[in-house]
């Protein structure tokens, strides 16, 4: 047993029956004791012949575009920190988040980095012989990719795996969507506005938010798993990634974001998805996953 797995697990006072019981806030060591994944092949496929136009062609583009305090560069999780501090790292980074970026397929019709951004996305925008060089790449990656093997993203995969591991009994005990549900913004609770996922999954019908949580369900505004509302992936370290409570997400939304209501992120409901994400990683951790509920 690892040294922080021990110093948790102690810190709980669990005994070998298999007792993941988290009374009040976790302590220090049981915040930093996280989910790790392993390394593996980067985005749907591997890099293609297409990467010169990319790097050429795109990877100016969405270093200017992209960019900038609170958007898209390291370090951080939400929202998803494609451009990595280093430029010749950036066609793997997309790669990574190749389905949130591109679709996962590299069509230009539906590939986020074009249709979020003319679509009207913040401050953000394309002029039009802009969007012409990204189409082309994207369709020079498509003819690249006819004859390579797929594999699925760092992000599926790890979610994939949690899904095993998050146990209905710690949701509904911890009561994590009855606290987001009722929890209070400065226009209203949280249910209001975000019972059917628009941006962010707010029920008390636990039963239900669990289900849609640890399954496959896609997030149509971004691409990626419904998941990746409550937790995401942090992909700054190809060896080490990681899933973590996605408090990126929550405190640009308490921030008055977009502008979203504000309100306290810290407090119960927070304390309760804590809580809820210890236990996951401790149930991977004490080899009481079950298998995955939908496949990478």
């Amino acid at each position: 047993m690892s040294r922080v797995l021990a110093s948790a697990v102690l810190a709980l006072g669990l005994v070998a029956c298999g007792d993941t019981s988290v009374p009040g806030e976790l302590t220090e060591e049981q915040l930093d004791f996280v989910w790790v994944g392993g390394a593996g092949p980067s985005g749907p496929v591997p890099p293609s012949s297409a990467q010169t136009l990319f790097d050429q062609n795109v990877a100016p583009i969405l270093n200017a575009t992209c960019a900038g305090s609170g958007c898209h560069g390291v370090p951080g999780s939400s929202p998803i920190r494609f451009l990595p501090a280093a430029v010749q790292d950036l066609y793997a980074s997309v790669l990574q988040y190749s389905d949130k970026l591109v679709a996962g397929n590299f069509d230009k019709a539906d590939a986020q980095m074009l249709t979020r951004v003319t679509g009207g996305h913040y401050t953000a925008s394309y002029t039009s012989a802009e969007v012409t060089l990204i189409q082309e790449w994207l369709d020079a990656e498509v003819l690249a990719r006819v004859d390579l093997p797929g594999v699925p993203s760092v992000t599926r995969r790890m979610m994939s795996e949690m899904s095993g591991c998050m146990s209905r009994d710690d949701w509904n005990t911890e009561g994590v969507a009855l606290a987001w549900a009722l929890k209070e913004t400065d226009e209203g609770r949280c249910q209001q506005c975000h019972v059917n996922g628009q941006g962010w999954l707010a029920s008390q019908d636990s039963d239900r938010v669990f289900n849609i949580l640890s399954g496959p369900s896609i997030n149509p505004a971004t691409g990626g798993l419904m998941m990746e509302m409550y937790i995401a992936a942090d992909l700054s370290d190809p060896a080490a990634p990681k899933l973590l409570v996605n408090r990126g997400l929550l405190e640009r939304a308490a921030s008055g974001n977009a502008l979203h209501p504000t309100f306290e992120v810290d407090g119960d409901a927070m304390t309760r998805l804590q809580r809820f994400y210890f236990k996951t990683v401790l149930r991977r951790s004490t080899f009481q996953c079950d298998p995955p509920r939908f496949e990478p």
